[in-house]
């Protein structure tokens, strides 16, 4: 790669980012995560003294695929000052590992297209006295010229937009260069012999005509063929024995992460959470943060979890508040899938029966390596990100509430503080995070509202809220402005009840991608409260 490339650490655990998504950025173009056991700042991880202590997740992510994980160690953060370093910098033993990818490069102005090495064999043979292809902008040997004997005008190249992915988790570079030997045959396209593939391609639209697909072709320069991407993109690939699809780079159905968040509790080593998924990890956290033999004048303050209660905000519904002025949440990537969430059937093409399948399910992928000796060893270590912040916890009393609602009516309750609390606390929506808890066996639940340290970092405004009344004012406030939307009525009969105008949030800010709202229900049972959640 040509420049060590700075980027957030949250950004490397997240819905976004990390082992397998690409990332755009802005000097190096589009990358590729590779494996963890193949990243520089992990090749001595068992000399690193790093480690994060967390033992209630540790022991979660033990229980969940990784027995042989002994320990949770952090992502090095490297300060480069908001600028670059080359290549050559002593920083890139330290550093995430990740490379060029989609791999085809096209220039804007001869319009051929090569794969990146190609390219780079081409620029040796045209420029042989020049070794500095990786160290700058990758340019087109055809168009750039010799200015001096040391100066050259590059012309950059672009890479294409497309890749190709699988149920299997698998994405790869689209095969251009070998769909020249046959046609979809039973909506597939067969990937040639590499022996056969075209050498002398050609990236190119109908002129005038936009760049949908319908008007991208690639064109094989040698028989003036063409191939239309709108014919690539409705057809399956098959290649070895595996079907994918081609879509954009940027296309969000590419990663779908299995990430565990959890926030610092304190927990004896050795201990055991028996926590089959993590809506019961969360509930540990809540029944830790509600339990007052846990509290000492209202107050936990241990190691990276301080929490104060305000036994005066009190109101319907609301049992108690507590302002938490330092947590911790650390976050791990257990697994990713591709082209569709682990567990969801979906139609796709099944290569021994030849033809489209209902019920095919995406296959997850671990973020480790497979084979080598680097990868057994980073098996044991499970890489982490520490993030700290600030939130409000809301204790909720279900008992009007019946038991089925109890999930709806937290979270919508929970939309409905945080919309308020964005014109409240400084905080846009984006940066806040949520967590839902219902505790079946108490009828009882609550919701955290929080911030992570980011780009607006933590101010204090989400816990100054819960000083001086304030945040009463603001629960009231925000349950009047939901009993209107500017949709309705449309959006007030619809089943769930709720859009993006009254309750839906930023997906980066709901836990639960909007799932399980309904502002009906929650504006009949607080304006119009039942005993025992009857309706009359």
């Amino acid at each position: 790669m040509r420049k060590l490339e700075q980027i957030q650490l949250n950004k490397l655990i997240s819905a976004y980012g990390g082992v397998g998504s690409i990332i755009e950025t802005n000097t190096n173009g589009s990358l590729i995560i590779l494996p963890y056991d193949q990243w520089k700042c992990f090749v001595n991880v068992t000399q690193n003294p790093m480690e994060i202590r967390d033992n209630r997740l540790l022991s979660y992510v033990q229980a969940h695929g990784y027995p042989n994980v002994i320990r949770l160690v952090p992502i090095p953060d490297n300060d480069l000052s908001n600028f670059v370093y080359s290549a050559t910098n002593a920083n890139v033993g330290t550093t995430v590992s990740s490379k060029y990818f989609p791999e085809w490069y096209y220039c804007p102005h001869c319009r051929r297209l090569y794969k990146l090495l190609e390219w780079e064999f081409h620029w040796n043979n045209t420029f042989p006295n020049d070794n500095r292809f990786r160290r700058h902008v990758p340019a087109c040997c055809f168009c750039s010229r010799q200015i001096n004997a040391i100066k050259i005008s590059r012309y950059p190249l672009q890479q294409i937009r497309f890749v190709m992915a699988s149920l299997s988790g698998d994405m790869e570079d689209v095969p251009f260069d070998r769909l020249w030997e046959n046609n979809p045959n039973g909506g597939a396209w067969q990937v040639g012999n590499i022996m056969n593939a075209a050498r002398n391609l050609r990236y190119r639209s109908r002129r005038g005509d936009g760049d949908g697909l319908q008007n991208l072709f690639i064109e094989n320069a040698d028989t003036h063929r063409r191939i239309y991407l709108s014919q690539i993109e409705r057809n399956y690939i098959i290649n070895n024995d595996n079907a994918y699809k081609m879509v954009v780079r940027g296309s969000q159905s590419l990663y779908f992460p299995e990430i565990v968040r959890s926030l610092y509790i304190p927990m004896e080593a050795g201990a055991n959470i028996n926590a089959q998924n993590t809506d019961e990890l969360d509930l540990h956290e809540f029944r830790y943060l509600t339990n007052d033999g846990n509290f000492k004048e209202n107050m936990i303050v241990k190691d990276d979890l301080v929490v104060r209660r305000r036994p005066e905000l009190t109101m319907p519904f609301i049992s108690r508040i507590s302002a938490i002025e330092k947590l911790k949440e650390t976050s791990v990537l257990l697994s990713y899938t591709r082209m569709g969430k682990y567990g969801e059937p979906r139609q796709w093409y099944n290569v021994g029966l030849q033809a489209e399948s209902q019920g095919e399910t995406a296959m997850s992928k671990r973020p480790f390596g497979d084979g080598s000796s680097q990868a057994a060893i980073m098996s044991t270590y499970m890489p982490a990100v520490e993030s700290y912040g600030e939130g409000v916890l809301f204790e909720v009393d279900l008992n009007s509430i019946l038991p089925d609602d109890y999930e709806t009516f937290v979270h919508t309750f929970c939309h409905i503080v945080m919309k308020e609390m964005e014109f409240q606390c400084g905080y846009p929506l984006t940066s806040l995070k949520e967590k839902i808890y219902i505790d079946n066996d108490n009828s009882k639940g609550g919701f955290l509202i929080y911030t992570i340290a980011g780009s607006e970092g933590s101010y204090g405004g989400l816990i100054s809220l819960t000083q001086n009344g304030k945040i009463i004012d603001l629960i009231n406030r925000g349950a009047e402005r939901a009993r209107y939307c500017p949709n309705d009525p449309i959006c007030s009969s619809e089943h769930e009840a709720h859009c993006f105008a009254c309750l839906d949030l930023p997906e980066t800010a709901c836990i639960k991608f909007n799932a399980k709202l309904n502002r009906r229900l929650f504006l009949e049972r607080w304006f119009n409260p039942r005993p025992n959640g009857l309706v009359l």
